[in-house]
């Protein structure tokens, strides 16, 4: 059952875990899920940082979440 915050608004009752990794050129992201043993929920990256650079998000299942070419 989620639980709310203020003013109604929905917030996660599950907590989450944020790893980050920073090369020269791309930064790359995971989000695991901590109840129950580390599992992933999401992860992604971002490539070409200081050209054409773009940002993808992908499900723990593997399926393209978000994908888009970003402006350098």
């Amino acid at each position: 059952m989620p639980a709310w915050g203020r003013k109604g608004q929905e917030v996660m009752s599950e907590h989450r875990l944020c790893v980050i990794n920073a090369g020269s050129s791309s930064l790359k992201f995971g989000v695991y899920l901590v109840e129950g043993g580390l599992r992933r929920y999401q992860a992604g990256e971002v490539e070409r940082i200081g050209g054409k650079s773009r940002l993808r998000v992908v499900a723990a299942d593997g399926r393209t979440v978000h994908e888009v070419e970003l402006a350098a």
